[in-house]
């Protein structure tokens, strides 16, 4: 099975907080042999969190999305 982990939020896509969810995650996909073929971080604008949603959605099996719960 191919994963891809779609991270949102401005704070981690300037760099303000690493993205430590992403990587929890794709550890945890790994040790149940799901393999992590990307992962992408989007700001918190709702047309850029679609598009990439869009982007990634028919290239793989499944897709976490995680963050975007800030205001």
């Amino acid at each position: 099975m191919r994963a891809h982990i779609i991270t949102i939020g401005d704070e981690i896509l300037i760099g303000q907080v690493v993205n430590s969810n992403a990587a929890w995650i794709g550890e945890r996909l790994t040790n149940i042999q799901v393999d992590v073929h990307g992962t992408s971080v989007v700001g918190d604008e709702q047309r850029q969190i679609m598009q990439e949603f869009k982007r990634v959605t028919d290239a793989y099996d499944l897709v976490l999305v995680t963050g975007g719960f800030g205001a």
